[in-house]
């Protein structure tokens, strides 16, 4: 069989300068649990990591663009590279399905967005793919190297827009139709 690893994560709000530095903890610890648990030794009977995919999601409460809208954010690239050097970075899924980055992940008008937020922010909320993970600890069995895994692809994703006083959070879901490529 295939499997899916979910990674559900909600990231400060980048602002002020002291939250910035608990985001990049945030990212340092995502990324020291997904090193441990290649090491973890309750898998099921036949697991393997290259028939695992591995999925990254939630709120990143990150711009992925600049307020000019020409290049990457420094929260948003630092997210994609979170996982080091010695490995591919994370993919954007609603990205690579929707390039323009058209749609909004939140109400424009919700009063808490709007103060916290970048203004201009399409989405604060992906869907990220990874492709190799991060080596494990290298005192640990299979430590020291990187771990390919399953790729995945996005068949469709949809933003979900809740009718106004009806919504679930402050964010509108993502809805995604993932499978491996």
């Amino acid at each position: 069989g295939r499997y899916l690893l979910i990674v559900n994560t909600h990231l400060h709000s980048p602002l002020p300068y002291e939250a910035t530095v608990h985001r990049r903890r945030q990212r340092e610890e995502l990324v020291e649990q997904l090193r441990n648990l290649q090491v973890d030794q309750s898998f099921p009977s036949g697991f393997s990591w290259e028939k695992c995919g591995v999925l990254i999601m939630g709120d990143f409460n990150t711009a992925m663009r600049t307020h000019d809208n020409k290049t990457l954010g420094d929260e948003y690239r630092a997210t994609l590279e979170m996982l080091g050097g010695e490995v591919a970075p994370l993919r954007d899924l609603v990205f690579e399905h929707d390039p323009d980055n058209s749609q909004h992940s939140y109400d424009e008008s919700n009063a808490y967005v709007s103060r916290h937020c970048v203004k201009d922010a399409a989405r604060m909320d992906y869907m990220l793919a990874c492709d190799v993970l991060p080596a494990p600890p290298a005192n640990r069995k299979g430590g020291g190297k990187p771990t390919r895994v399953m790729r995945l692809e996005a068949k469709s994703i949809d933003i979900v827009v809740e009718a106004h006083g009806k919504e679930g959070s402050d964010h509108y879901p993502l809805l995604a139709n993932i499978a491996p490529a």
